[in-house]
């Protein structure tokens, strides 16, 4: 059987250890070992890892659209606008 490290499932998928450390911690992963202070996973590990990582990100990219749409959102022009544009508005001609 295929013991891994945090540090050997954060090398196989290209994150950051304390990354893994907390997928982890947020997915109530339990190591199958230990040796010494080290957690040891099984395979199966790196799947959930990956697949809890990807889903954080999808969820923040998400997060970071929508913000943005709300803060840049387009608004009708208000009179006042309008008035100050030298725009003519209703009943006034150019």
């Amino acid at each position: 059987m295929v013991f891994l490290t945090t540090g050997q499932i954060a090398k196989e998928i290209g994150e950051d250890r304390d990354r893994v450390s907390y997928a982890i911690r947020k997915t109530a992963l339990k190591p199958i070992g230990r040796a010494g202070m080290v957690r040891l996973f099984g395979p199966d590990a790196v799947e959930r890892v990956r697949q809890f990582l990807n889903a954080k990100r999808s969820h923040r990219i998400k997060a970071s659209i929508l913000r943005h749409s709300q803060r840049y959102a387009l608004r009708p022009p208000r009179i006042d606008d309008l008035r100050q544009s030298g725009h003519p508005g209703r009943g006034e001609t150019g």
